[in-house]
């Protein structure tokens, strides 16, 4: 298990990635002055998105998909960076006006949810 500091990080850095995979899908032509430079900017970076998109898919795998799916009940401390990087990831949809990972953003608040309902029946049965 990491721990929340790592985790955050692992999050952050995602976050960091998608914004520039965003950026690099819709740059700026202010700089291209014909066909060539074009091509060239275009090529570049579909392989800077092909590097971070490799880079956040290890972090999906290895990081948000084993918490996700684990039988086991959080910790705290895993909740609150799941909910950190949730913030994240919704705050980086609405700035953006896309759907930036929605997918993630909803299985990572479904975990949430999931977590924060067990610690409210819990408190119940403990009354």
């Amino acid at each position: 298990m990491a721990n929340k500091q790592e985790l955050d990080n692992a999050f952050s850095k995602y976050v960091e990635r998608m914004n520039e995979v965003n950026e690099l899908s819709a740059p700026s032509l202010e700089e291209v002055t014909d066909a060539n430079d074009y091509s060239r900017l275009l090529l570049y970076n579909f392989k800077k998105i092909g590097e971070l998109s490799g880079e956040n898919r290890e972090v999906v795998d290895q990081v948000f998909m084993p918490l996700l799916n684990r039988e086991e009940a959080l910790s705290e401390e895993e909740i609150e960076a799941l909910e950190g990087v949730n913030n994240l990831l919704i705050d980086m949809t609405a700035e953006n006006m896309t759907n930036v990972d929605a997918h993630l953003a909803e299985l990572v608040g479904e975990r949430i949810e999931k977590e924060r309902s067990k610690e409210d029946e819990d408190q119940e049965a403990d009354a």
